[in-house]
C-alpha cells in the first residue's frame, strides 16, 4: 500500500468537503428545478467529476 503524500492528503480532504458542498447544491437544485432540469444536471456533473478525482487518489493510496 502507498501512502499520500501532504499535498494530495490536504487534496483529499479540500475534494471531501468540496463534494459535501456539491451534493448540498445538487440536492437544493433538484427540488427547486426537478431531477430533469439543466441547473440540476450541472451541478450532478460537477459532483461526478469530484468524486473521480477522489476516487483517483483512493486507489492511487491502494496501489
Amino acid at each position: 500500500m502507498t501512502t499520500l503524500n501532504l499535498d494530495e492528503s490536504k487534496e483529499l480532504i479540500r475534494l471531501y468537503e468540496a463534494l459535501s458542498l456539491a451534493a448540498e447544491r445538487a440536492s437544493s437544485a433538484m427540488h427547486m428545478h426537478g431531477m430533469d432540469s439543466e441547473k440540476f444536471a450541472t451541478e450532478d456533473i460537477k459532483c461526478a467529476e469530484i468524486w473521480d478525482r477522489i476516487r483517483t487518489l483512493i486507489e492511487k493510496k491502494r496501489a
